[in-house]
């Protein structure tokens, strides 16, 4: 059985960023739902990877942004098919990463 929630990670350059994204969303989830194993994840490096969303799940797109990820044309190519195919894209920066986009 499909989990309800799929979460599609794209970034560039931000692996251990994506990974605490993760964890949080992970612990929040079962804190708020009472329920483990809720949200499926996929790190997406290519428009490929969207292919094979469920319709009936909720999915989002999470753009862990940096100044590599704005000038990046794979992760541009992503957001764009994403929103294209009426996924929602929601960007996340951190303001102490190196190269962060507030620097």
């Amino acid at each position: 059985m499909a989990r309800p929630y799929e979460v599609v990670i794209v970034h560039e350059g931000l692996a251990g960023f994506a990974n605490e994204v993760k964890e949080v969303l992970i612990d929040s989830t079962e804190k708020i739902l009472s329920q483990s194993g809720a949200i499926d994840f996929r790190e997406a490096s290519s428009c490929d990877d969207l292919c094979g969303i469920e319709d009936q799940r909720h999915v989002v797109v999470l753009y862990l942004g940096n100044k590599a990820g704005s000038t990046s044309q794979v992760v541009n190519s992503i957001l764009h098919t994403a929103i294209e195919n009426s996924i929602s894209v929601l960007p996340v920066v951190r303001k102490s990463d190196p190269g962060s986009v507030t620097d």
